[in-house]
């Protein structure tokens, strides 16, 4: 391999196009995105120039909150405000360092507002609208030092107020949703994603079947026979699939599982074609074709479904945040239901595997490495906590009626067991019996003998 000079000078990108390069998922990508446009050219709007002309033509943001005063959100000429400020970092850091001091202390005072109060952050949001700001300038290489700035952060609040969903609340919701709703609501409660998670394909969802009393989930060892045959107890999803160090397996319920089955349906009856591998989960029903839907759309269902059952309602004036997360009450729930689970493995083995199905490394950070879980013993322990993450009354009893139809065959098989070894065992006391027999005739033969050789004995004396 030779490098060519050439490529050196073809290869130079832009500020964004780095900062780009540096995030994996897509979800992350939009969300460090929207916060830097929203410092780049609001907060710092009279320190950047950016380009005049397209500042005149930019119109003021639709969804920004109506606080009684203008604001303009100059996506046109967001990338030429990033380079000016990557550009100031190389040549100036000092008054860098001091435009990164004023936005915190800015952002500081809004935290101690009322929390009604329009203008109020929480301690949280002034550390995250940092985040995209190190990822620019750590991906540009611009000589800065963050420690300065970080330690006149405000410190955080633990949010004790938030809540997860109850049991009632995802059945509320089912009851309110369409086919495509409800495989939401039943993915995210079955399996706890978090909600950057929504971007995995059609292949990379699994059934897991229970045929003859094995597990099967690789697909080249799922033949027609237990397709036909065998019973899906759960099926996993390759989540974060393209990433080697974040990806892991989560894992949904039959129940979500029969209901992504009317969706791949309805997906045929749209689009005249089963689904690729390649093709993403959640797509525009709208579009005449396969196109992915975003997060933000996902999102947006979601949210008129929460507030059209009633789990949602008008915020009061100036709150900026509902008790229960739209995605994260999911999270919280799973989380919850899955730790409540009776488990057959040890206490501390058990908690490890929970966490690890929640996208978490375990207990501590070396379980990633030293804890080393086969997908087995993650379905094994799963399994244990389908019941209560089942929200259907009806699926539940389906389990129900299941499990004790193994349970019924199990118990035959073991008396059909049982019989055959009474059988076996009569057979050997037969066996045996017949052998006492020729034993005691063997004892005849030997007294006689004993007798006979006495005989000789006194002869000879």
């Amino acid at each position: 391999m030779e490098l060519d000079p050439n490529d050196i000078e073809e290869n130079i990108r832009t500020p964004i196009q780095l900062f780009n390069d540096g995030i994996k998922a897509d979800a992350t990508r939009l969300d460090y995105t929207n916060k830097l446009k929203k410092v780049l050219c609001e907060f710092m709007a009279k320190i950047l120039v950016g380009d005049p002309q397209k500042v005149k033509n930019t119109k003021s943001n639709p969804t920004a909150p109506k606080t009684g005063r203008k604001r303009t959100f100059c996506d046109a000429d967001y990338e030429e405000r990033a380079n000016e400020l990557v550009s100031l970092g190389h040549k100036d850091p000092k008054k860098t360092e001091s435009i990164m001091l004023l936005l915190v202390k800015q952002l500081k005072e809004r935290t101690k507002l009322s929390k009604t109060h329009h203008d109020y952050v929480t301690p949280d949001y002034v550390s995250h609208i940092l985040m995209p700001l190190q990822k620019l300038f750590d991906m540009n290489n611009v000589p800065f030092s963050w420690k300065r700035t970080r330690s006149t952060l405000p410190e955080e609040e633990k949010y004790q107020d938030l809540e997860g969903y109850t049991k009632d609340d995802v059945q509320r919701m089912c009851n309110y949703a369409n086919i495509y709703d409800k495989v939401i609501i039943l993915l995210w409660a079955s399996s706890g994603i978090r909600p950057a998670a929504s971007d995995f394909k059609w292949g990379h969802l699994h059934p897991v079947y229970h045929y003859k009393e094995k597990l099967y989930w690789e697909d080249g060892e799922i033949t027609d026979d237990i397709q036909n045959n065998g019973h899906v107890v759960c099926a996993y999803i390759e989540i974060y699939a393209q990433s080697k160090k974040w990806n892991y397996y989560a894992f949904v319920t039959p129940e979500c599982w029969n209901a992504i089955q009317v969706y791949r349906e309805n997906w045929v009856r749209k689009f005249g074609v089963e689904p690729k591998h390649e093709d993403p989960f959640f797509v525009n029903t709208r579009s005449k074709t396969v196109q992915s839907l975003t997060l933000y759309a996902v999102r947006r269902k979601l949210e008129r479904l929460l507030t059209s059952c009633g789990i949602r309602t008008t915020l009061p004036k100036g709150m900026k945040r509902y008790k229960k997360p739209a995605f994260y009450g999911f999270r919280y729930f799973f989380n919850k239901q899955n730790k409540k689970a009776y488990s057959k493995s040890g206490t501390l083995a058990s908690l490890i595997l929970k966490e690890t199905m929640i996208g978490h490394t375990g207990l501590i950070p070396l379980d990633k490495n030293y804890f080393r879980e086969n997908t087995e013993e993650l379905i094994e322990e799963y399994l244990n906590a389908v019941p209560v993450l089942t929200i259907s009354d009806e699926e539940r009893a389906k389990l129900q009626v299941h499990e004790l139809t193994l349970k019924n065959k199990e118990q035959h098989t073991k008396f059909n067991q049982l019989e055959a070894r009474i059988s076996e065992l009569e057979v050997e006391k037969v066996q045996f019996s017949s052998k006492i027999e020729e034993l005691s005739g063997v004892d005849d033969q030997i007294t006689e003998l004993e007798q006979r050789i006495a005989q000789l004995k006194l002869s000879q004396s």
